[in-house]
């Protein structure tokens, strides 16, 4: 798993632009709003506006997912049923999930500082999960040298601005 990175919340928007800059791209949530679909994000302005909503208060951090066109597969988009003791107002949510998607995870740790980290599965790992999660279709189907290229380059993003923050 690539190392966490600090960086600041004024160096979000290279972290958004970055994103847009690897190719046609579809960025969207990992987990829906309750009682909501999927929402996606179509530009950097977009993810930047959405992340700063994720940032602030009383949710600190954010979880978008990442698929490149070029990645093959798709991700795969299932319902989950909540349970209505635990969740009364709410009846069921979305998660995305797919053997190649990026996923970028920042959270604030202190006033205008950030833990981010984009993460992918490697093929070796996904091979050995292939039989216990079948909904999300055969590994061969994704471009694994895509996956890992766009994995590292993102990761060299975050590698970048922490060194440039301090």
């Amino acid at each position: 798993m690539p190392a966490k990175k600090l960086i600041t919340s004024d160096q979000l928007e290279k972290v958004a632009t970055a994103i847009f800059n690897g190719g046609a791209v579809r960025v969207f949530d990992v987990y829906s709003e309750n009682n909501c679909t999927i929402q996606k994000y179509d530009d950097a302005e977009m993810v930047l506006y959405k992340l700063f909503s994720d940032l602030t208060e009383p949710r600190h951090y954010s979880f978008l997912g990442i698929r490149y066109d070029d990645f093959g597969a798709d991700v795969e988009t299932e319902r989950i049923e909540l349970n209505p003791e635990k969740f009364p107002k709410a009846s069921f949510r979305h998660r995305c999930s797919g053997w190649g998607m990026i996923t970028f995870h920042v959270k604030a740790v202190e006033d205008g500082v950030l833990e981010a980290v984009f993460n992918a599965n490697s093929f070796k790992r996904a091979q050995a999960l292939e039989l216990t999660l079948p909904a999300l279709g055969p590994v061969n189907a994704w471009n694994w040298h895509r996956v890992d290229s766009q994995t590292r380059r993102l990761t060299r993003v975050l590698a970048k601005l922490e060194k440039s923050r301090k």
